[in-house]
């Protein structure tokens, strides 16, 4: 029974720990879209050798672009200030881990987004012994990390 209850507060850790590290996936692609709208601003292809004013370009494309790129901005500013915010919680829940290599696993596994075998390189261990810190230390990280995520429990409890 505590095996299966260490199991399920370990799933709902390490989806509190991915639902962080998704967020930053969204600010970065938020960022790109952004900065691919900031670039379609440059002035490319308009011609101005017509008389009587300006060629291709329809008369509001800088107001309305202006106008796209400063809600665009926004929304990554109101994401970006989440991420912070949900990283920062992540990163205390963290370091309440008792084992300070399993903080460090936990830290680039979903905060620096690095792929088991650098994890396992930059912590000095194998891949094995990574997996297996990354599971205690998930232990540790439920017990500090928001009570939303935690598993309902029943009043009467």
């Amino acid at each position: 029974m505590v095996e299966e209850f260490d199991a399920l507060k370990r799933s709902r850790a390490r989806a509190y720990l991915e639902s962080v590290r998704a967020e930053r996936v969204k600010v970065d692609a938020l960022r790109d879209e952004l900065a691919a709208e900031r670039e379609s601003m440059e002035p490319k292809g308009i011609r101005f050798d017509k008389l009587g004013g300006c060629s291709s370009a329809y008369a509001d494309a800088i107001p309305d672009g202006v106008s796209r790129i400063e809600a665009m901005a926004e929304r990554y500013s109101l994401r970006e200030r989440g991420y912070i915010e949900a990283s920062s919680r992540a990163r205390e829940a963290i370091s309440a881990a008792r084992s300070a290599k399993g903080a460090s696993v936990l830290m680039r596994r979903y905060l620096l987004d690095e792929p088991w075998c650098e994890v396992a390189a930059d912590v000095g261990c194998s891949s094995r012994t990574a997996m297996r810190l990354h599971d205690e230390a998930l232990l540790d990280v439920y017990e500090s990390m928001p009570h939303e995520w935690r598993i309902p429990r029943h009043p009467a409890v």
